[in-house]
């Protein structure tokens, strides 16, 4: 990605609306550093994008629900980069609702849950918006599911 050209930063995007994000900030030109678990599906996702558009894409392979010893890492791979938007969009939630107690799991569940869901918009945005403001613009959307505003029953986590 030696290119000049601005980047955007996707968490979350190898499917759903992180997936079509990376795909239309590539198709308006920008370079796209792709960022989920799987390392397979993020190449799948930047072959395609690369093929279709005149614009580099860089992965990382990433799992969001191991808490804050990942960022070191994100960071080093983000670094010297111009990055002009990031798209926080990894969530997560389980598949049906359930009582706390009926979940599978529940101190990992819930641990990686909260990793995923909040510390992760957190820390991404506490690594790219120092380099944002010393350029003096940049932009930063937060992807959220309906249920952050919703009453969700069994949903609690």
């Amino acid at each position: 990605m030696a290119n000049a050209r601005l980047r955007a930063v996707v968490t979350g995007s190898t499917d759903g609306i992180g997936k079509s994000t990376a795909v239309q900030l590539a198709a308006k030109g920008l370079n796209v550093v792709l960022m989920s678990r799987t390392e397979s599906k993020l190449d799948a996702v930047a072959s395609r994008i690369a093929s279709k558009n005149n614009v580099q894409t860089k992965v990382i392979a990433v799992d969001f629900t191991s808490g804050s010893e990942i960022y070191e890492n994100i960071g080093k791979q983000l670094e010297g980069l111009e990055i002009g938007v990031l798209v926080n969009n990894v969530g997560m939630s389980y598949p049906y609702p359930l009582y706390l107690y009926e979940l599978e799991d529940p101190e990992k569940l819930i641990q990686g849950m909260i990793n995923v869901n909040c510390l992760a918009a957190t820390m991404m945005t506490y690594l790219i918006v120092p380099s944002m403001l010393s350029r003096k613009k940049g932009l930063i959307i937060n992807v959220a599911s309906a249920a952050g505003s919703l009453p969700t029953p069994l949903l609690t986590v």
